[in-house]
């Protein structure tokens, strides 16, 4: 623990119970109060958090302590808890430090006494005479203790819960305790150890929201330009295609349109403009047309490397080189290989990187520890891990050249192929 708290005190365990930076003591109060308003729907009705009291307007409180504040509130408010369901209770939590200077030379049973009262010369009378209703002051101490009347409060709420739940008063009362027990430990825990300070918080500003808002409006009308200019290009591609058979002549023309437009745009602009582009669909209409194969795949290695994370990115571009480069097995080989380094957790990818494997005749054991890695990796679901298992059933059965000659099975195993032998393997 350091030696210094942020706000320059000596760091100790009494200070940094007590010491409001970070809001800790606030998140101890909040986890008693959401605690209790839970547990309070379950037996009574209306209930709600942080209930605005009625302003005082003619009535006299009597104190100097009473709060006549506008918009005052409190913990929480409950129907039919000590009375009929129309009689309303407020209660209001306080969770004190008794290792606190002001607590520490006090006995503790004094010091639950005193915060007591201290809750009812604030609220007690107003909103006995202004609102109609009872009050409850709920004081606990850091150190999980509980004042008399958050005793006699903790008390009934079991027993409403047990006649509710139908279970023994003294199991329920026992839970109740320990669920209490365990907030103020977290709370507490969190007071010593967390992180008092301001590091890592970036300061954010009107201007600086401003300046971001306007540069997301100049990112998208870039993008609806470069949108327009890849439907022209697309476009143009076809026209040039209906106006005359295909020739060395127009296909160098639309190639070297292409080019102008990719060629032109630096990869700042592209990451720019590409993240707006609902994911590079336009890359489908490419897949499409007749342009030159390897300018739409170095298009596509170009949007993968800016999201390669994106999934569909990933099955267009495998689904794009086997049919444009599938008699180059290597280059869906490499494709293949790419998108496991990325995507491990897709089922489909590790298929596809198997298939190609078997389509450019790689060998049996290598597959196989495809198959197994795959097997042992971190799939999504379990229905990956049965869909990858099947398909290794697949490719074994493919496997098997040599069908099983009508003997009994003991000598069909033996004279029966490798692969065979370890197909049946698999199912048994």
């Amino acid at each position: 623990m350091p030696l210094k708290c942020e706000c320059g005190k000596n760091l100790s365990v009494e200070h940094a119970m007590s010491c409001a930076r970070r809001g800790f003591p606030s998140i101890r109060h909040n986890e008693i109060r959401d605690l209790t308003a839970t547990l309070l729907t379950e037996v009574c009705n209306n209930v709600c958090t942080e209930p605005e009291l009625q302003p005082v307007s003619q009535e006299a409180l009597r104190g100097a302590s009473a709060n006549r504040q506008d918009g005052a509130r409190l913990d929480i408010a409950a129907n039919g808890f000590w009375g009929g369901i129309f009689e309303k209770t407020y209660f209001d939590v306080r969770v004190f430090n008794p290792l606190a200077p002001s607590n520490r030379h006090i006995q503790l049973s004094s010091a639950y006494r005193n915060h007591e009262r201290i809750k009812k010369r604030a609220y007690e009378q107003r909103i006995r005479e202004i609102e109609h209703a009872t009050f409850t002051p709920l004081v606990l101490s850091a150190t999980e203790g509980l004042g008399n009347e958050a005793n006699t409060f903790y008390k009934r709420l079991a027993s409403l819960l047990a006649t509710k739940w139908n279970n023994p008063y003294s199991s329920t009362m026992c839970w109740l305790r320990c669920r209490l027990s365990f907030s103020l430990l977290r709370s507490s825990i969190m007071s010593i150890r967390g992180a008092r300070s301001s590091c890592g918080h970036a300061a954010l500003t009107p201007t600086a929201v401003d300046l971001v808002n306007s540069e997301c409006n100049i990112h998208y009308e870039l993008s609806l330009t470069l949108n327009f200019l890849l439907l022209r290009m697309h476009s143009c591609i076809l026209k040039k295609k209906k106006k005359k058979t295909p020739t060395q002549r127009s296909n160098s023309k639309a190639t070297v349109f292409v080019s102008h437009i990719t060629h032109h745009i630096t990869d700042q602009e592209l990451r720019e403009h590409f993240q707006v582009i609902s994911r590079y669909r336009y890359l489908a209409h490419l897949s499409q047309s007749k342009a030159d194969p390897s300018l739409n795949h170095t298009l596509y290695k170009r949007a993968l490397a800016h999201h390669p994370l994106d999934q569909q990115l990933w099955k267009n571009y495998l689904n794009y080189i086997t049919t444009s480069f599938g008699k180059v097995g290597l280059v869906v080989v490499s494709g293949c290989k790419q998108s496991l380094r990325n995507c491990p957790w897709v089922v489909d990818f590790w298929m596809s990187y198997t298939r190609a494997l078997e389509r450019v005749q790689t060998n049996h054991e290598e597959i196989v520890a495809v198959f197994e890695k795959g097997l042992k990796g971190n799939l999504s679901v379990a229905a990956d891990y049965l869909k990858l298992w099947t398909a290794y059933c697949d490719y074994l059965r493919r496997q098997v050249h040599t069908p099983l000659s009508p003997l009994t099975p003991k000598e069909g195993v033996e004279t029966a192929s490798p692969n065979l032998v370890e197909l049946r393997k698999t199912f048994f």
